[in-house]
């Protein structure tokens, strides 16, 4: 009687076993076919290089470099769209894994943040109403002017550092401050 409930015993285990074993095989085939995700910050807000088409798909140049550093890692991308006072701190939270955007590199964004070799180039520019008689930079500091900028941009920290006698008025959307140039404000 010993000897078939041990015999009975030792079948049961080694099905038992037998069956984890496949169970854990099945797990590591599933790890090894599941692609890791690159989730990549940016503000879909800057054509041509980050925007969204009319069915909100991320589109444009950014977001082109973002897909093919996904394929060439062979990872699945998710474009996160994140307002972009909002970038580096989802970067340096861990939310996203890097950000590609249209961001300038600055000494004090290198204390906190890698850059990467450039892809673009470009420089501040004024854009201006055209009754407006601004020709430099130097005509808007001047007290009673105002100057509409994007909230945590290049052009928030040069008028905030450069031009003490201009009013500086603040936006989250760069449409907001184009807006207030186009209506004369």
């Amino acid at each position: 009687m010993k000897k078939i409930f041990l015999v009975l015993f030792s079948s049961i285990l080694a099905l038992v076993l037998a069956g984890c074993g496949e169970k854990e095989q099945e797990q590591k085939t599933e790890v090894k076919t599941a692609k890791k995700v690159l989730k990549v910050g940016m503000e879909l807000a800057y054509p041509p290089f980050e925007m969204s088409e009319k069915d909100g798909t991320p589109s444009g140049v950014s977001v082109d470099f973002a897909k093919a550093l996904a394929k060439h890692l062979d990872r699945e991308i998710v474009i996160e769209n994140i307002a972009w006072d909002g970038l580096i701190p989802s970067l340096k939270t861990g939310k996203i894994d890097l950000v590609i955007s249209s961001m300038t590199i600055t000494e004090e964004r290198k204390k906190t943040i890698d850059f990467s070799i450039p892809y673009a180039q470009s420089s501040l520019a004024i854009l201006a109403n055209k009754h407006s008689y601004i020709k430099s930079i130097k005509d808007l500091n001047v007290e009673g002017k105002k100057v509409a900028v994007k909230k945590g941009s290049t052009g928030h920290i040069y008028a905030k550092d450069n031009l003490q006698n201009a009013e500086i008025l603040v936006f989250d959307k760069e449409a907001a401050c184009v807006l207030e140039v186009v209506q004369g404000k």
